[in-house]
């Protein structure tokens, strides 16, 4: 593996990957959850659908939860496996459940996603969590 810093085109694709990855798991736990929810308490759903700080907040643990569970298992979405990329810690190791938690938290920061706008076109999430994506290059096998 040759551990070079994904460059922001790279980083833009994951965004928008995982923007599109993280909606469709939100679709696939909400049908789930709406269809145990009906079977296990006819009608309830309506209750829980004209709440909307509880929908606002399982929106944001579902999509928290994509990232958690994906980047925590494996350092990589769906979206860093298309584009063969993978967070690291700034040493090159894996990171822990705890520094995945605080990058997947720091990505609800308001204007986040402008942060890699600066001089240093790193996110604020990278930043404060000490982590950053490298691209993952799979060596040759010499025959």
């Amino acid at each position: 593996m040759i551990k070079d810093s994904a460059d922001t085109g790279k980083r833009f694709a994951n965004h928008i990957l995982d923007r599109i990855f993280a909606f469709i798991f939100m679709l696939v736990v909400f049908f789930t959850l709406g269809v145990v929810t009906e079977i296990v308490r006819p009608g309830a759903i309506d209750s829980i659908v004209d709440n909307t700080f509880l929908l606002y907040c399982m929106v944001f643990l579902i999509y928290y939860l994509y990232f958690v569970i994906s980047e925590a298992s494996t350092g990589r979405t769906l979206g860093k496996l298309i584009t063969g990329t993978k967070v690291v810690t700034i040493d090159g190791e894996q990171p822990g459940f705890a520094t995945i938690l605080l990058r997947s938290i720091c990505r609800f920061i308001p204007f986040e996603a402008f942060s890699f706008l600066t001089e240093s076109q790193t996110g604020w999430h990278d930043r404060l969590s000490k982590t950053r994506v490298i691209v993952v290059k799979k060596q040759k096998i010499k025959t």
